[in-house]
């Protein structure tokens, strides 16, 4: 296949052109870089997108964050929501932008990559709560760690719109399996992703060896991926899920809030990613 081995040399080529984080997000990550951070200075520069404002707002007086009112000030919803979860909406909006890049895009293809970082997130943080995690970091882990993903949807476009063939879902499943740890890892350097972060985006598929510090993230992951399989964000797989690798390591088999997650997320992700 062409595109292949396309996606192949995108792996080390030194001409990749890499998805760009809009400039407002990237000015906030990198305010948000300095511990010493001013609240009025992330402010005014969320207030220059009036798409981030609204998302920071909305997120602020929704019913996980609300306080006892409504509020319509973005210095105040900073305030609230904290450096964690303003980050993370930044890296939110910043893989929106690079999902739904093009007008002419292929939606089917479009909304699979986005429903599936947007159901993986969500999993990733319920898991966290069981696995001794940090929620918002398993959420931005479980957005981001399939971004590669975002340039195996362009290329595919671009061969669509170029040689006037569609690119069938089993073949783009295929191709993103196959290339988007490679490509993901190019997105994270140039992103300047944390480096625990960029190593999970780098390297999730293979199971991780006992002595690995980033051992529990990376069964969580895989975990994460076999949920959102059954759940139909990703190709289906017969996993007999609760004999599963992942659940044993993480000593999940036989817990009940493991079994209360499993029962509520079918409900949780359609709301969840309705809403994003």
């Amino acid at each position: 296949m062409g595109l292949d081995r396309l996606l192949e040399a995108h792996g080390t080529s030194d001409d990749l052109e890499l998805p760009t984080i809009p400039h407002v997000a990237e000015r906030v990550l990198s305010s948000l870089r300095n511990e010493n951070y001013r609240t009025d200075e992330i402010a005014e520069q969320i207030s220059r997108d009036q798409v981030i404002a609204a998302t920071v707002l909305r997120t602020a007086n929704s019913v996980l964050y609300a306080g006892s009112e409504k509020v319509s000030s973005i210095k105040v919803a900073v305030s609230r929501l904290g450096a964690n979860v303003i980050r993370r909406l930044m890296l939110q909006q910043s893989l929106h932008a690079a999902t739904f890049n093009r007008k002419t895009a292929d939606r089917e293809l479009t909304e699979t990559v986005w429903r599936r970082s947007v159901a993986s997130a969500h999993v990733m943080s319920g898991l966290a709560k069981l696995v001794c995690l940090d929620e918002n970091d398993a959420f931005v882990t479980g957005l981001l760690h399939d971004i590669g993903n975002v340039i195996v949807l362009r290329e595919a476009q671009e061969q669509q719109a170029m040689l006037r063939y569609r690119v069938d879902l089993d073949a783009f499943e295929y191709l993103c399996h196959r290339h988007n740890e490679r490509l993901g890892a190019r997105i994270a350097a140039g992103w300047g992703l944390p480096e625990r972060l960029s190593r999970l985006i780098s390297d999730h598929h293979a199971p991780p060896a006992a002595d690995d510090p980033q051992r529990v993230e990376r069964w969580a992951l895989q975990l994460t991926d076999m949920i959102c399989a059954l759940l139909g964000f990703s190709p289906t797989w017969p996993y007999r899920l609760l004999e599963s690798e992942p659940v044993h390591e993480l000593g999940l088999a036989s817990r009940g809030d493991f079994v209360a997650l499993l029962a509520k997320l079918p409900q949780q992700l359609d709301e969840e990613v309705l809403k994003a």
